[in-house]
């Protein structure tokens, strides 16, 4: 799946583990903002063993960018806001953090409930964390797999690159989606719509209006 805005993103390893903050273009393949905010097609931040992989019906995959009117620190500190995640998002059930903070080692546990009937039980361990520029984690629950999160400046805001490959491991579900994979894929959709939505309307709004008298009203792209 496309991003739904800007640039592609090259991850450089340092030598400390964590993925370098630094961000670049990557000449003749990344795509712009439109001025109005419109999603643009353009690269990936998928590794390339996960884009030559043929689709299957066990696994979920996904890779979208969104931009928010906040700087990177404001979106970082935000996210910190663990004691605020289940008022946010409505689907999230039984939600806990072994730390604070995103930090690498912390693990978050929670149900996730989409508007389809099942319930998914994630623990999403934080690997390698680069203030306020990435997130990299293993995930585990009746999904395993990875995921990742970039953050750049964009247009006076943030944008927010996403991806994540997840295999499904129960019974139940591997079952469900073979005989139901587009509504399993519809549920997951919308469960992303959802958080993007709900991030913007409820984390950010507070955040949002503090930014400067005379910029830009840009909102959240969302995906066709």
């Amino acid at each position: 799946m496309p991003l739904t805005t800007a640039t592609t993103f090259r991850d450089r390893r340092s030598d400390t583990g964590c993925f370098s903050c630094g961000l670049r273009r990557a000449g003749g393949q990344g795509e712009t903002i439109a001025g109005d905010g419109r999603p643009t097609a353009g690269g990936s931040i998928f590794p390339a063993a996960a884009n030559g992989r043929e689709p299957t019906v066990n696994r979920i995959e996904y890779d979208g960018a969104f931009w928010f009117p906040v700087t990177p620190d404001q979106l970082w500190v935000t996210v910190e806001r663990f004691d605020q995640f289940e008022s946010w998002w409505r689907w999230l059930r039984n939600f806990r953090a072994d730390e604070a903070g995103l930090v690498a080692g912390n693990v978050l546990h929670g149900t996730v409930v989409p508007p389809v009937p099942y319930q998914l039980r994630l623990d999403v361990r934080l690997q390698r964390c680069c203030r306020p520029r990435s997130v990299d984690a293993k995930i585990d629950g009746d999904l395993s797999g990875w995921g990742m999160l970039r953050l750049e400046d964009a247009n006076d805001g943030t944008r927010v690159a996403v991806a994540w490959s997840l295999e499904m491991r129960s019974t139940p579900l591997r079952v469900a989606a073979r005989v139901a994979y587009p509504l399993m894929r519809w549920g997951h959709d919308r469960v992303v719509d959802m958080a993007v939505a709900g991030f913007q309307r409820r984390a950010l709004s507070g955040a949002a209006s503090q930014q400067a008298p005379g910029s830009a009203d840009h909102r959240v792209p969302r995906r066709p």
